[in-house]
C-alpha cells in the first residue's frame, strides 16, 4: 500500500479497532467516540496532506522495494540534502498542528528508520535481529502504519506500608521465545497515542545501567 489517505488511516482502525476502555467500558469505535474522535481527525488530516497536489513531492518519496510513494518521515538520510528533504516534510505536519501534537506518526517513522540503518548494530549478539529490524521497518513503511510506543514498567508502590503495593510480575518480562517470537507477560506505559494507533512499539529507552553512562 502507498502513502495512506486520512480515511485509509480512518478505515484501519474500524477494522482492526484497538482494545480501549475509557470509565469502565469498551469503545466499539475510536473514530467516532467523543473523547478520541478528534484526535483521529487530527492524524487523518496529516495523512490527506501527502496527497494535497502542492504538497505531495515534499511530504513523499519513492519506495526503493516497491516503487511506490511512500511517507518522506520514513525516509533514510544519505545526504544533507535527505535530511533536509525529511525535516521540510515533518515540518508541514508540525505546523499543520501549530506543534501540539507531540506524537504525530513522524516521531515513530524516523526512530525506526535509524534503527534499520543501525541494522548491524542489532546484529552483534543474535545476527537474525538484524533481518528483524530492516523487515519491521519496511513493513510499516509500506503500510504507513501509525505507531506509537510503550517504554516503561509500572512503578511499585514505595512506601513498605503502601497498601497499593505492585506484584513482581507487574513488570514486563519475557516469558519464553518461540519460532514465532517472544512471549511477554506484565505491563508497559506510555503509549502516549495507543487509543488512535495501528500498532504499539514495546521496547526499553535504557541500553545500558544509568551507573554505566
Amino acid at each position: 500500500m502507498p502513502a495512506r489517505t486520512g480515511q485509509d488511516y480512518i478505515r484501519g482502525l474500524q477494522e482492526q479497532p484497538p482494545e480501549v476502555w475509557i470509565d469502565g467500558e469498551r469503545v466499539t469505535d475510536v473514530t467516532t467516540h467523543p473523547a478520541l474522535r478528534n484526535g483521529v481527525s487530527s492524524i487523518a488530516a496529516l495523512y490527506d496532506m501527502q496527497h494535497d497536489p502542492d504538497l505531495k513531492d515534499e511530504m513523499t518519496y519513492v519506495s526503493p522495494t516497491t516503487g511506490d510513494l511512500v511517507g518522506l518521515s520514513f525516509l533514510i538520510p544519505h545526504s544533507h540534502q535527505d535530511v533536509e528533504r525529511r525535516s521540510k516534510m515533518m515540518l508541514h505536519w508540525a505546523r499543520a498542528t501549530c506543534g501540539m501534537m507531540g506524537r504525530s506518526p513522524d516521531f515513530l517513522n524516523v526512530n525506526f528508520a535509524a534503527w534499520a540503518a543501525a541494522a548491524d548494530y542489532f546484529a552483534q549478539n543474535r545476527p537474525e535481529f538484524k533481518t528483524h529490524i530492516v523487515r519491521y521497518y519496511e513493513y510499516i513503511r509500506e503500510r504507513d502504519l501509525t505507531l506509537t510506543h510503550a517504554l516503561i514498567n509500572l512503578q511499585r508502590q514505595r512506601s513498605p506500608s503502601g497498601a497499593q503495593q505492585l506484584s513482581e510480575d507487574t513488570a514486563l518480562r519475557v516469558v519464553r521465545e518461540t519460532d514465532a517470537g517472544l512471549v511477554v507477560r506484565g505491563s508497559r506505559v506510555l503509549a502516549t497515542l495507543g487509543p488512535i494507533a495501528d500498532e504499539i512499539a514495546v521496547y526499553s529507552p535504557r541500553l545500558r545501567k544509568m551507573s554505566e553512562a
